[in-house]
């Protein structure tokens, strides 16, 4: 039978800052084919925690309308949402309400 030791709950998520710069909270990672949105301060060397659940408002592409429900994608060529995949966009979930053209931000429940 296979067995499993519990680590920890799962809506975040621990990484360390292996570069030379400061990680702010609020910045988007990618990790593999998921985002994370970084939840406390890193500097350089230190362990930090990154949320993998949750709702965020992203900045989306001002050319698109999102429909609620709508799967979306984060799109690391220009940090937008975007409902377009492509070759520089990784799912980030689905958007929690509608957003029009025109509208700067969108609601994200992240990686559902």
């Amino acid at each position: 039978m296979a067995t499993a030791n519990f680590w920890q709950r799962g809506e975040t998520i621990d990484r360390t800052n292996s570069g030379s710069d400061t990680i702010e909270p609020g910045t988007i990672q990618v990790i593999g084919k998921r985002i994370g949105v970084v939840a406390t301060r890193a500097l350089p060397g230190a362990k930090y925690s990154v949320n993998v659940e949750g709702i965020y408002k992203f900045a989306k592409k001002t050319t698109e309308a999102i429909t609620e429900g709508a799967e979306v994608y984060f799109d690391s060529s220009d940090s937008t949402i975007t409902v377009t995949s492509g070759d520089s966009t990784i799912l980030a979930g689905f958007a929690v309400s509608a957003a029009d053209t025109a509208d700067a931000t969108v609601l994200v429940k992240i990686n559902a």
